[in-house]
């Protein structure tokens, strides 16, 4: 089986264990998006382990 890198901790995991494209799932507003990817330099449309998701999308959220 193929394994993923997460976007943010660059672990890597199977397809089941993250997520894919967490702006989707986001509450945050476009501009906290936007300002946690440029800040991080890291793009929410990729690969995303559970903790990391977990964190950031708690982080935007937050911010929004």
């Amino acid at each position: 089986m193929t394994k993923h890198t997460c976007e943010m901790c660059n672990l890597k995991l199977n397809l089941d264990d993250g997520f894919l494209n967490i702006a989707e799932i986001c509450n945050g507003t476009d501009q906290a998006i936007n300002n946690y990817e440029t800040k991080n330099k890291v793009n929410l449309n990729n690969f995303w382990c559970v903790n990391c998701t977990d964190k950031t999308l708690k982080t935007i959220e937050i911010d929004a």
